[in-house]
């Protein structure tokens, strides 16, 4: 938990609380996206949100665009509580953790899996997921989140030192 009036955090920062909580989110989404594949790639299909395709695996979006279904992949935006914290003990446990690096060797991670972002199978009416495609894509897409994660918290102990809060598993 951070306590904006304790004096390490003070030392370390002059933000007050309510830049913080403005600009925390904003880490958070940046730091994400940079390990997403789709956002360091293609100029002209705005990070895949103009490249549609065939989802056999969801019934829910069988049509949607690439861009939707990698956002997707770590799990659905509903997953909370015991549930998430179950699917993140078992992504930490299947991932090894990454270097640290800078901004730019992120970048240039996400912008390696590029090519492997990309469905190469044509579906009835646009490419489509395949179940190989679809084993893969997952494979990177945990691998990024865990990155995503491991960066994040080092980061955010760089910013914040002993503002946060070790009781918070």
């Amino acid at each position: 938990m951070l306590h904006p009036k304790s004096a390490s955090y003070g030392a370390r920062s002059t933000a007050a609380a309510d830049q913080i909580s403005f600009a925390l989110p904003w880490l958070i989404h940046l730091i994400a996206d940079i390990h997403q594949p789709l956002h360091v790639g293609q100029h002209g299909d705005e990070g895949g949100n103009q490249f549609e395709i065939e989802n056999p695996f969801n019934r829910r979006l069988p049509f949607s665009s690439l861009h939707t279904y990698w956002d997707d992949l770590p799990g659905p935006p509903w997953l909370r509580g015991k549930k998430l914290e179950q699917k993140a003990a078992w992504l930490v446990e299947h991932h090894a953790a990454p270097i640290q690096a800078d901004v730019r060797v992120w970048r240039d991670e996400s912008h390696r899996f590029l090519a492997m972002a990309y469905p190469k199978a044509e579906g009835g009416l646009l490419p489509m997921i395949t179940e190989d495609f679809q084993r893969q894509a997952k494979e990177i897409a945990q691998q990024r989140i865990v990155d995503a994660g491991y960066r994040l918290g080092r980061l955010l102990e760089k910013i914040f030192g002993t503002g946060v809060s070790r009781g918070t598993p």
